[in-house]
């Protein structure tokens, strides 16, 4: 049964009206969830190609923290660090998922250490991310 049943009936008709919440199937909502093994090659490798982009985010928010705080020396390492790991990330394979789900690890690892720097407002801590 799809999400919103009410939906997909009408939108042949052209109508389409919300679903009352008794149409609405949640069963998915207890589905297992997948793993990095067990998605596609695919989807595996948008999974990595946004891990790295949200890292790339958290760098240059950095940088500019950095430079905000006339910290040119932080802005400079971080930038270096950014173009590193793009290169990092052109450097995999498509279809090499082990090195995919390894860098997809190390990347949201070093988000994490990142928005916490963010959110403590220090942009000069190069040391205490992991890399």
């Amino acid at each position: 049964m799809p999400a919103i049943a009410k939906d997909s009936r009408t939108l042949a008709a052209g109508i389409s009206t919300p679903a009352t919440p008794a149409e609405v199937n949640i069963a998915y909502l207890d589905a297992p969830r997948p793993t990095l093994d067990s998605v596609s090659d695919t989807v595996l490798y948008d999974i990595f190609y946004e891990s790295g982009t949200q890292a790339g985010g958290y760098m240059v928010a950095l940088e500019n923290m950095a430079r905000r705080h006339g910290d040119d020396r932080s802005a400079r390492l971080w930038a270096e660090r950014r173009r590193a790991m793009m290169d990092e990330r052109d450097e995999v394979r498509p279809f090499d998922r082990g090195a995919q789900i390894a860098f997809k690890i190390k990347w949201d690892r070093m988000g994490k250490e990142m928005s916490h720097a963010l959110h403590q407002g220090t942009a000069s801590f190069l040391g205490t991310v992991s890399a």
